[in-house]
């Protein structure tokens, strides 16, 4: 694989709450700091660990919330603290993206950046590398923005579609158009059209390039921070999050630039959103799944069990059921719920915030 090693830079993105993963997934430890396939690494640990495969640790930055720096650094002890971008709030990915490349622009005017998810699940690490070098190669020799667009396996509704001129694996194509998630009807018409990749949430870009497209295509989020990059400091971060509005890279500059193109790879990839496409990774059949756990089942059927805790666990005559066992509490829900945790959650606040 060629290697631009010397500018090649990573963030991953680790500010998600992850609440659809509650009970196990809390405010001061959500899922991308989780073991939660049960491997022995947390989500965020496959991420780095991909990573080192084709850069340095001092090359990866890590960009959350000031509470999740202990757990992410002792999760991530290779990577020097400098690294750790403290977000003041929650502000979406759009300000972590700019944030992140003024950072990594004064310490490299010609570093090129993969922004990335912390909770995704690769099963073919080598072909995801392979794309990001790919992209990356493209990123320096361009001005353009690339994502990695994945190769659909069935109709998804929950994830947005990039629509592209032509798919060919590992290979950079132009892209059309970004479509919001789709009904059933659009995205089985998307499958069969077989013009459209899923968004994977993965980026590539030169630090020059993606601030330049600030510059120009959200120019309300570019003023928010200092004109400069040398201008950065604690304090002038704190006024510029205060200061800008919530939203997505996606709607800020890749709906709105003009170059944008797609790497397409098939990496086996997860986003792992619920419990349920938790199951479905592990096992795609009505067969049961425990993780962390030997239980006891009798006549179960489609069932999910999850636990922290070495109590035994007995489960009779359980269909199409989530059970996740924590040291203190023990939420036993219907698979159909699967979509509704966060309405839950809100419940279980009210009366129980610190189960929350």
């Amino acid at each position: 694989m060629n290697r631009i090693t010397s500018h090649k830079y990573a963030v991953i993105m680790a500010g998600g709450s992850g609440t659809r993963f509650w009970p196990a997934s809390r405010i001061d430890r959500p899922k991308q700091f989780l073991d939660i396939l049960g491997a022995g690494r947390t989500l965020i640990q496959m991420t780095y660990d991909r990573l080192i495969d084709i850069m340095p640790p001092e090359n990866i930055y890590v960009v959350a919330d000031q509470r999740y720096k202990e757990i992410c650094l002792d999760q991530l002890a290779d990577i020097p603290e400098d690294n750790y971008i403290a977000e003041p709030g929650k502000k979406n990915t759009a300000p972590c993206a700019l944030l992140s490349a003024m950072i990594i622009h004064k310490r490299d005017p010609e570093a090129l950046i993969l922004t990335c998810p912390s909770d995704h699940v690769i099963l073919k690490p080598t072909e995801l590398n392979q794309a990001i070098d790919t992209a990356f190669h493209s990123a320096q020799t361009s001005q353009s923005l690339l994502t990695l667009g994945l190769k659909p396996t069935y109709p998804a509704t929950g994830y947005g579609y990039i629509l592209t001129d032509r798919i060919e694996l590992n290979q950079v194509s132009q892209v059309e158009r970004f479509v919001e998630k789709p009904d059933l009807s659009k995205a089985k018409q998307y499958l069969e059209d077989g013009q459209y990749l899923w968004n994977s949430g993965m980026f590539i870009w030169s630090s020059q390039a993606i601030l330049n497209t600030f510059e120009t295509c959200a120019p309300d989020i570019r003023s928010c921070f200092p004109s400069e990059v040398n201008d950065l400091s604690e304090k002038t971060i704190h006024e510029a999050y205060d200061k800008v509005e919530s939203i997505s890279v996606d709607y800020a500059i890749l709906e709105r630039a003009s170059d944008i193109k797609v790497v397409a790879v098939d990496p086996g990839w997860s986003d792992l959103g619920t419990w349920n496409s938790l199951h479905s990774h592990i096992n795609d059949s009505k067969d049961n799944v425990s993780i962390n756990t030997d239980p006891l089942c009798i006549e179960n059927e489609n069932t999910l069990i999850y636990s922290e805790t070495n109590r035994k666990i007995i489960a009779v005559g359980l269909k199409d059921y989530n059970v996740i066992d924590m040291n203190d509490t023990l939420v036993i829900i219907p698979k159909s719920y699967d979509q509704n945790i966060k309405e839950i959650l809100k419940t279980v606040h009210q009366t129980h915030p610190d189960l929350t």
